[in-house]
C-alpha cells in the first residue's frame, strides 16, 4: 500500500512536470490569438473554470474588431476578453498545475505513513535499547510498537524481562503525564516478567514508583505474598497525593489511578495476620490518617492482641472533627473488636464530644451493658445506615 502511494505520487509529479513545461512551450512560440469559446453556460461554463480541459467552438476570431461579433461557426455572441488564446481542448498548463498538487498531497500523506514505518521493521533488542537510552523522552511510535509486541507475544522471554524493567522504572515519578499509569496496565500483560519487575519496584526509593507497583501486584493473580508488598501497602495507608495531586500551580495538578489508602486496607484485612508486625507499627505512625486505618485493620482482622493500642486510636477518632469518614470506620472497627474494646468505650461515656459520647455508649450497648441497651449511634453516614453493619470497603468509602 505505501508503496503503491510512493508510485503513484511520482508517476503524478513527472506528468505534472511534463504538461506544466509542454504548456509553458506552446504559451511562447503560438502567436496570440483570439478564438471563440463556444456556447457554455451554466454548470458548463463553472466548470470550465476549475477543469484542465474545454469544450469549445474554436473558431479564429482574430481578424474581427469589434467589440461583439458573432461567431459565423456556432454563433455564439462573444465579447472579446472571453475569447481564448489558442484553440487547443487540453490546458496544458492547468492539468500540470493540478497534477503537481496531487502529487504533492500523496507524498505528503506518504511522508506521513513513511516516517515511522522503519519502527516496525527494526527488530525488538535495537528497540530496546532506544528506550533505555532516550527514557521518558522516546518518541510514542517506539514506545507504541515495542507495546504492540508485547502484547501480541512477539519478544523472547529475556527481551520481555528487558521491557518489564524498563516499564516498572516508568512507574516512577518524572515530567511525563500518564505514563505511569499505562506503564503499570502493560505490566500486568506481560505476567510472570511483569510480577518479577513489580516485585522489584517495591524496593524503590521512590514513593510513587513503590506505590504504584504495589497496586498493581494486589490486582494481579499469581503473585507471591511478600514483606515488602505488605510493607508498601502499609506504608500507602498514609494521607497522601493519591489518586489526586493538586500540584503547585493549576496546569501541574495530576491524577493517578491508584486509591492506594482504601485498596491496600481491603487488602491488609484479608492478609492481616501476615502483616501484623507492620500494622503494629503503624499505630505509631506520625500521620492519623495511617494510625486510624491500621487500628480498623486490627479490629476487622481479628487481630485482638493489638485493641490496647488500637482501640483508643478509634475511640478518638468517633468525635466530630474535620477528618470525613473517619468516625464510621472506627464505629465499625470496634464492632469488631468486641468485648476487647470495652475498656475504651468506658473512657468515652461522659466525653464533652457528643457524637463520641453517643458512638461509645451505643456500642456498650451492644455488648450488653444494661445501662445503654436503648441507645442508638448518630448519624454517622449520610443514607442513615447503622454504621455496625458498614464492612470495610463500605466504610472507607470517603477515602483516596
Amino acid at each position: 500500500m505505501n508503496l503503491m502511494l510512493m508510485l503513484a505520487a511520482v508517476a503524478l509529479a513527472l506528468g505534472g512536470l511534463l504538461c506544466t513545461l509542454y504548456g509553458l512551450v506552446q504559451r511562447v512560440r503560438r502567436p496570440v490569438r483570439r478564438h471563440c469559446p463556444g456556447p457554455a453556460r451554466g454548470l458548463r461554463r463553472l466548470l470550465g473554470l476549475v477543469l484542465p480541459w474545454r469544450t469549445l467552438c474554436g473558431y479564429d476570431l482574430s481578424d474581427r474588431t469589434q467589440a461583439r461579433t458573432p461567431c459565423p461557426e456556432c454563433g455564439v455572441m462573444a465579447a472579446r476578453r472571453d475569447l481564448l488564446r489558442s484553440p487547443g481542448r487540453v490546458r496544458w498548463l492547468r492539468l500540470g498545475f493540478t497534477c503537481l498538487a496531487l502529487a504533492g498531497t500523496a507524498f505528503w500523506q506518504w511522508e506521513a505513513v513513511m516516517w515511522w514505518e522503519w519502527v516496525t521493521r527494526l527488530p525488538t533488542t535495537p528497540l530496546l535499547r532506544i528506550e533505555a537510552t532516550l527514557g521518558p523522552r522516546v518518541p510514542g511510535q517506539i514506545h507504541d510498537e515495542l507495546a504492540n509486541r508485547a502484547c501480541a507475544k512477539a519478544m523472547t522471554s529475556r527481551q520481555r524481562e528487558i521491557y518489564a524493567a524498563l516499564l516498572a522504572r516508568n512507574l516512577a515519578s518524572d515530567e511525563v503525564r500518564g505514563n505511569a499509569g499505562h506503564a503499570g496496565w502493560l505490566l500486568t500483560q506481560l505476567e510472570h516478567e511483569g510480577v518479577v519487575a513489580l516485585l522489584g519496584a517495591l524496593k524503590s526509593a521512590d514513593y510513587q514508583q513503590r506505590q504504584l507497583a504495589a497496586d498493581n501486584l494486589r490486582s494481579m493473580e499469581g503473585f507471591e505474598l511478600n514483606q515488602d508488598l505488605l510493607r508498601v501497602t502499609v506504608e500507602g495507608l498514609r494521607d497522601d497525593r493519591f489518586p489526586f495531586d493538586p500540584g503547585t500551580a493549576l496546569d501541574s495538578s495530576t491524577w493517578t489511578w491508584s486509591t492506594n489508602a482504601r485498596d491496600g486496607t481491603a487488602f491488609l484485612v484479608t492478609y492481616a495476620r501476615p502483616a501484623q508486625a507492620f500494622i503494629a507499627q503503624g499505630l505509631a505512625s506520625d500521620d492519623r490518617q495511617q494510625r486510624l486505618l491500621c487500628a480498623a485493620i486490627a479490629g476487622w482482622g481479628g487481630l485482638d492482641e493489638l485493641a490496647p493500642v488500637a482501640a483508643p486510636i478509634l475511640i478518638e477518632h468517633l468525635a466530630d472533627n474535620d477528618m470525613q469518614g473517619d468516625a464510621k470506620i472506627a464505629y465499625a472497627a470496634l464492632v469488631a473488636f468486641g468485648a476487647h474494646a470495652r475498656g475504651a468505650l468506658e473512657s468515652a461515656i461522659e466525653s464533652p464530644d457528643t457524637q463520641q459520647r453517643l458512638s461509645a455508649r451505643a456500642l456498650l450497648g451492644r455488648l450488653g451493658d444494661t445501662r445503654f441497651v436503648k441507645a442508638k449511634p448518630p448519624m454517622l453516614s449520610g443514607n442513615g445506615i447503622d454504621p455496625a453493619t458498614l464492612d470495610p470497603g463500605d466504610a472507607t468509602r470517603d477515602l483516596r
